[in-house]
């Protein structure tokens, strides 16, 4: 009978370790009170007004002095495209931040739920890389952002950097599903957030795209509703109409059919002309 109460004994404290060391996992895994929105106002401002989000929330870049009119036009187009499914083509020269607009561009998508699967395309892997890379700085370092999409950024910002938290990663107990990988985010799942589940990837222009989806956790599957083209040509490219053919294929039978069966792809194109 000692033994039998001793063993009983251990049991418990074992059973009652197991639930604090449970506790103390889920809280480590709980990103907490989300912030209030700073300034609802200038949020609300920018819903519509592509130009005004980039003014406005990007003070180091885009926003660093008064755009020109043709890139007042750009912008305009762009916007057009995002919300309306169109497609364009703005030609710009060197120097017009034809990159850091496009990045721009799909964070507003993504944030206010224009769009629920943008997929920004660069020249070579390198440059989408760097345009991935430069989209997670934001998302993880603009202050700015992070005092009026709190939704967003403050569960990024709890990541630390660290990609392996995505998986358990919790509000009030829920996972928030986010992702942070070499080429995709996807962005946390709050309750009332337009943003929730949004996916921003980026690939080379030439590597394989077809058949491009993401299952959500409720298995809704999506396919990508926007599309954007960062300068898809090199300087070597373009000086061969063999690699030129090849990309405006890769553009009409790939790219502009990522939508599947009978949805059409939002898409936008900013490019350099390098040789006629």
């Amino acid at each position: 009978m000692i033994a039998e109460a001793a063993l009983s004994e251990v049991e418990k404290r074992r059973k009652r370790q197991s639930e604090r060391s449970r506790e103390q996992f889920a809280k480590a895994s709980d990103i907490g009170q989300i912030p209030a929105i700073v300034n609802q106002t200038r949020r609300r401002a920018c819903r519509y007004d592509l130009h005004l989000f980039e003014q406005t929330y990007f003070p180091h870049s885009t926003g660093l002095a008064p755009f020109g009119s043709a890139q007042t036009n750009v912008l305009e187009r762009i916007q057009g495209a995002i919300t309306k499914s169109g497609r364009v083509l703005n030609c710009e020269p060197r120097g017009f931040a034809k990159s850091t607009k496009s990045e721009n561009a799909i964070i507003w998508a993504a944030l206010y739920g224009h769009r629920s699967y943008a997929v920004l395309f660069g020249a070579t892997g390198d440059d989408a890389s760097d345009a991935i890379g430069s989209i997670k700085s934001e998302l993880q370092e603009n202050d700015l952002l992070m005092e009026d999409f709190p939704e967003v950024c403050h569960p990024i910002r709890k990541l630390e950097g660290r990609p392996q938290r995505c998986l358990t990663q919790t509000h009030k107990g829920k996972l928030t599903h986010i992702g942070w990988t070499a080429d995709a985010i996807v962005l946390p799942t709050v309750e009332g957030s337009a943003a929730s589940g949004s996916i921003i990837r980026s690939k080379g222009y030439t590597a394989a795209s077809r058949g491009m989806r993401f299952k959500r956790p409720d298995g809704t599957q999506l396919r990508p509703d926007l599309v954007i083209i960062d300068d898809p040509q090199t300087d070597e490219s373009a000086m061969s109409p063999t690699q030129v053919a090849k990309r405006m294929n890769t553009l009409q039978k790939s790219i502009l059919r990522l939508g599947g069966h009978g949805q059409k792809v939002a898409a936008v194109m900013n490019a350099t002309v390098i040789a006629d």
